[in-house]
């Protein structure tokens, strides 16, 4: 069988959701990253929620934690449907968001997909790289996904939410916008927020 993968080049191990209790994740920073680094990871992105991690205090010659957040928007209570991306910091770009930044979380009304495009935009024009996270997870639809433009990538795994609520695939979702012709990249992430004792 043909391998789709290149043979070339370096491949590295790391994950680009992970939360700490700088918002809901039960591991300090320190720790968390601390487990990634045992397991041989070479990266991770810290992406808690609203609060960007722009620090290099836990980075090694073999480690690198690149800054990152997690954004999503607000919805009345009957609202079943929500967005969320995350952000990864571009580093062969401009600067980007300060440590600690934290953003303001624009109300979404169901219908007016506007505020989930902002969180993609001031991302982007902030240099970092932009990943759909969980649509399954979010009850979101294939027409309003479409509808958004500007994003990098799609999580088309995370373990998290099939862990918690059987909902992390979200190949359905890669496999439509591709098939309209929009080309984003495909990520699997854990979305970590409880420990590993499970």
């Amino acid at each position: 069988m043909k391998s789709i993968f290149i043979k070339e080049g370096s491949w590295y191990k790391g994950n680009t959701h992970m939360h700490t209790t700088r918002s809901d994740g039960v591991k300090d920073p320190e720790s968390a990253v601390k487990e990634y680094k045992d397991k041989d990871y070479s990266f991770v992105v810290i992406t808690d929620h609203v609060r960007y991690f722009n620090s290099n205090i836990y980075d090694a010659d073999d480690f690198l934690v690149i800054p990152g957040v997690e954004l999503h928007v607000n919805k009345p209570e009957e609202i079943y449907e929500n967005h969320h991306v995350t952000g990864l910091f571009d580093m062969i770009k401009d600067a980007t968001f300060p440590h600690d930044h934290e953003f303001k979380v624009p109300l979404y009304d169901g219908k007016d997909i506007r505020p989930a495009q902002e969180i993609i935009d001031i991302l982007k024009d902030n240099s970092n790289y932009v990943i759909y996270a969980h649509p399954d997870w979010s009850r979101t639809t294939p027409e309003n996904i479409l509808k958004l433009k500007n994003y990098d990538a799609i999580e088309v795994w995370n373990h998290q939410c099939d862990f918690n609520c059987h909902n992390g695939d979200g190949t359905m979702f890669w496999d439509i916008l591709l098939r309209k012709g929009v080309k984003v990249w495909a990520v699997a992430s854990d979305d970590r927020h409880i420990n590993d004792e499970r």
